[in-house]
């Protein structure tokens, strides 16, 4: 760069460094005026909280370069983290976008930006670790083929478009409603993707006696060989609740058959397998078919599209209804970020880590995921703008104290020493 590019305001210089140089960068850095923060507020620094293998169990928000701050927690998070979600610089080239570089570089220095960091963020992953990843059209291509090349492209699984904006008409030819978010994988031999539970599907009834879930079928016949006079000895009354005799009636109301001999329609209603509801004051049976034992079909793969889980500017509404006013402009909902950890199987006791967190969301995210399901998920952000202190933070010890329980987190500085 020039002199005159280096009055720009940009936290490191794009100047040519020794490997020595390049080494002490990178080197693990301090971490400065930590502190404890929970539901009643800031306490002092007592140490980290580990468990019995020597894991650090503390949520973790630190303020500092971002990439600094990867390589400083590799030593003690390598291969932990299960899920990474971020939300970098679009690099729009637009006023509000923060990745202001020199504009002749704009491209190319947001790519090794990037693939700095993403190098740095897959060894923290697990091996059945995923990483997500907000972008839109303006550099959505490049980072697909930068990730494969960083994760492999076996490892790519979905190009998530998500619905998150409402569309301005002051668009250049098109109003573009949504962004996308990549999401790849660290072992796609090892990873296993969560489902979502269905809901009235193929089985929506269930069954509190035998833990089995089942659809109903009419116990009577119907198509061909369904009339009384094709089989007579299936023509029989029996007795539903309160004594009602029920008879087998085609639809036009005429007499049909049952499907099975009385024998063994006396027997399925000994088990259970056969229920009377009453519609329209008449009396009908019904044969319960249940789901087959062992079938995993309770539950359904998640789709790439986005589609439901909020806007940014209703994102923009959830940090001000926080706070009383307006503090932070177009964040990403909870809703979008506790979708990805759904996706990508985050369980009770995973670690999940955003190093471009912004006002906070993933931080939100897990603890209301945590309080939702009794989990004790972990979060490490990082944040190295000013704001960190005036939104994420505040935000985390609002979330902290709307939740309540003992959900706490670290605060500190990584600095350069």
């Amino acid at each position: 760069m020039t002199k005159e590019d280096q009055k720009r305001d940009e936290i490191f210089w794009n100047e040519t460094l020794a490997p020595d140089e390049i080494i002490r960068l990178l080197d693990p850095k301090v971490f400065t005026n930590a502190k404890r923060i929970d539901a009643k507020g800031e306490h002092k620094f007592d140490g980290f909280r580990t468990d019995e293998k020597g894991d650090i169990k503390d949520n973790v928000i630190i303020k500092g370069n971002n990439l600094l701050a990867l390589h400083s927690l590799k030593k003690r998070f390598a291969g932990k983290v299960k899920l990474i979600y971020i939300d970098p610089p679009y690099n729009t080239g637009k006023e509000a976008d923060e990745f202001k570089y020199n504009d002749r570089f704009n491209h190319s220095t947001w790519l090794i930006f990037m693939r700095n960091r993403l190098e740095a963020a897959k060894n923290l992953l697990r091996e059945d670790g995923a990483i997500f990843i907000s972008i839109d059209d303006n550099e959505q291509a490049y980072l697909k083929v930068l990730c494969d090349e960083i994760f492999g492209r076996e490892n790519f699984i979905a190009s998530m478009p998500w619905k998150g904006r409402g569309g301005r008409q002051d668009s250049l030819f098109i109003a573009n409603i949504y962004e996308y978010v990549l999401f790849f994988v660290k072992n796609n031999k090892k990873f296993l993707a969560g489902e979502i539970e269905k809901t009235g599907e193929k089985f929506p009834y269930f069954d509190k006696d035998k833990g089995l879930h089942y659809k109903r079928q009419l116990a009577r016949k119907w198509g061909s060989q369904s009339k009384r006079g094709d089989r007579p000895n299936l023509y029989y009354p029996i007795k539903a609740l309160y004594g009602s005799n029920v008879y087998p009636k085609l639809n036009d109301g005429s007499d049909g058959c049952w499907r099975w001999s009385k024998e063994k329609m006396v027997k399925e209603i000994e088990k259970g397998n056969i229920e009377f509801i009453k519609e329209n004051n008449e009396w009908f049976a019904y044969q319960k078919i249940y789901e087959p034992i062992g079938d995993e079909t309770r539950t359904k793969k998640f789709t790439t599209w986005l589609d439901d889980v909020g806007t940014t500017a209703e994102g923009t509404k959830e940090v001000a209804s926080l706070f009383g006013k307006k503090m932070f402009n177009y964040p990403k909902l909870p809703l979008l970020v506790k979708r990805l950890l759904q996706i990508g199987n985050v369980k009770e006791t995973d670690l999940v880590m955003d190093f471009f967190s912004g006002s906070g969301t993933t931080a939100q995210a897990v603890l209301e995921l945590n309080k939702e399901d009794g989990g004790n998920r972990q979060f490490i952000l990082c944040e190295q703008l000013d704001y960190v202190d005036i939104v994420t933070v505040p935000r985390v010890k609002k979330v902290l104290e709307k939740l309540g329980g003992n959900d706490f987190c670290l605060y500190g500085t990584c600095k350069m020493e």
